[in-house]
């Protein structure tokens, strides 16, 4: 996951649109399918390795990988100790690696060496022509959406769907967070265009059906059709309540922080967030299955591998009155849900299935206990009857929203800065372990 602001469940379109019956099964047994009722519980690989204090196995375990020349190679052997079993399924996404090729871009270009200066943007790796070496001159998601990479994205898809035999169903996304070449375009020019990915989607979707350029390639591969891959684009909630940021438009926000909702007196488009960023990057209604977003709390510049810094929060120890930026759960994904209502329903009108890929909050370094909280209320909220479109919610044990307990000092202007990690924060743990055992997730407890 790149550094940013924030640190980021099966809709089935057939003629029609059928949720499967949920399951209700004990936390042990085999992954069952999501839906009203049932959500799926999961992390990352290092959020995985932690199942033994958090209790029992993650439904879900995100796997990022990254696309250099093509479809990222599949490391069956990891990935299948992971699904065997069927106790578990993966989050799967391919990420075209432009963020680490622009910070190498800027250290390269002032490190004082004029010799391996480089241009910007720094497209390290191109398309090229199929069958060639010889660079194509098209953007990686015009590449795709040509077709160029159709045998090698079959390829990929057919080995991840060689992972889910014991499960319902793998997902799998293509570019995770796209909305984030909004953030000036500098990079699009090199990755894509927002009408480029939305094409290379469509793309993805026929590859994954057997029907890329009309010629039948093979099985259908997709959920709907009867395999087990789940369609499911990732974005950045900050791009459901910010306007895009151009060299000579800024990025205007949509709503106010506090609530989560629309700033009172804007445009019809911006109070049902048509103007959002994210509009224009979401594929067409049939491309895809479920919905999904990254949503953090109370996170700070990111620095140092992601150590939180910059933070704003009161402290209750001084007479001063601070900005205090801690945000639940339920109003971070307001908007995310008001788009959703408004403009991603699935072809048939029903609705859309949602995913919370990454989420999580790091702590407060005045109040210890005020993460586990957090974790708690984000549970009640989720299991609510009106939360039910949420399929699954993944915790993202990574960077800044790590599960350990944090060294801080104050700076200056008031703010805090974590400068290390001290061990694990077991209050959290435990209380991400109740996460897994209550009744919205499969389990038989309460929300901690």
């Amino acid at each position: 996951m790149a550094g940013r602001w924030k640190r980021s469940a099966l809709g089935f379109v057939v003629a029609a649109v059928t949720l499967l019956q949920v399951l209700s099964s004990p936390a042990s047994a085999a992954v069952p399918e999501p839906g009203p009722g049932r959500a799926l519980w999961g992390g990352p690989l290092n959020l995985q390795a932690k199942e033994p204090a958090l209790g029992r196995p993650l439904d879900v375990v995100r796997i990022y990988s990254s696309w250099e020349t093509g479809p990222p190679a599949v490391n069956t052997t990891q990935l299948a100790a992971l699904t065997t079993g069927g106790r578990r399924t993966l989050m799967v996404n391919a990420t075209i690696p432009w963020v680490g090729w622009r910070d190498q871009a800027r250290r390269l270009n002032s490190d004082a060496d004029p010799t391996n200066n480089v241009p910007e943007p720094y497209c390290k790796t191109r398309p090229v022509l199929p069958g060639t070496t010889q660079a194509s001159g098209k953007t990686w998601f015009g590449a795709v959406a040509d077709g160029d990479y159709d045998a090698a994205l079959r390829r990929w898809l057919e080995q991840l769907a060689g992972l889910a035999t014991e499960t319902p169903a793998l997902y799998v996304s293509f570019h995770h967070e796209a909305d984030r070449l909004s953030d000036g375009g500098t990079y699009q020019p090199c990755v894509g265009y927002p009408a480029e990915y939305r094409a290379a989607w469509r793309r993805v979707r026929l590859v994954a059906e057997g029907a890329a350029g009309g010629m039948g390639t093979g099985p259908d591969l997709t959920r709907r059709g009867g395999g087990p891959l789940v369609l499911t684009p990732i974005f950045t909630t900050w791009g459901f309540w910010h306007t895009a940021s151009t060299p000579t438009s800024p990025s205007r926000i949509l709503i106010r922080p506090a609530t989560g909702q629309p700033i009172p007196g804007g445009s019809a488009d911006d109070l049902s967030l048509r103007s959002a960023r994210v509009t224009e990057w979401v594929p067409a209604a049939g491309d895809y299955d479920v919905l999904a977003t990254d949503v953090f709390n109370y996170v700070g510049s990111p620095a140092g591998g992601g150590i939180p810094t910059g933070v704003r929060v009161d402290d209750p120890a001084t007479a001063t009155v601070e900005e205090d930026q801690w945000r639940s759960l339920q109003v971070l994904v307001q908007p995310f849900m008001r788009w959703a209502t408004n403009f991603a329903a699935l072809p048939d009108g029903s609705t859309r299935p949602l995913m919370l890929a990454e989420y999580g909050s790091v702590p407060d370094p005045t109040r210890p206990g005020r993460r586990a909280t957090w974790v708690g209320d984000a549970c009640r909220f989720l299991s609510a009857a009106a939360q039910a479109r949420f399929h699954a919610a993944l915790y993202f044990d990574q960077n800044q929203m790590r599960l350990a307990t944090w060294s801080w000092k104050k700076l200056a202007d008031g703010r805090w800065s974590a400068i290390s990690t001290t061990g694990t924060d077991t209050g959290t743990v435990a209380a991400l372990g109740q996460v897994g055992a209550s009744t919205r997730f499969g389990g038989t407890s309460a929300c901690p």
